[in-house]
Order: C-alpha cells, then sequence, then structure tokens
C-alpha cells in the first residue's frame, strides 16, 4: 500500500524530529 509506506517512512521521519516537538507541544 502507498498510504502504508508513506506512513512508515513519515513515522520515520518523525522518530527524529517527534520527540522535541511533542515536549514543545505539551
Amino acid at each position: 500500500m502507498y498510504f502504508h509506506s508513506f506512513l512508515d517512512t513519515f513515522s520515520k521521519y518523525l522518530g527524529s524530529t517527534s520527540c522535541p516537538l511533542l515536549r514543545l507541544s505539551r
């Protein structure tokens, strides 16, 4: 699935940026 592949890549991208962003968000 293309959408699943997109989520996989997106999740990997978030893996390196989501942590600090989530902390700032909360």
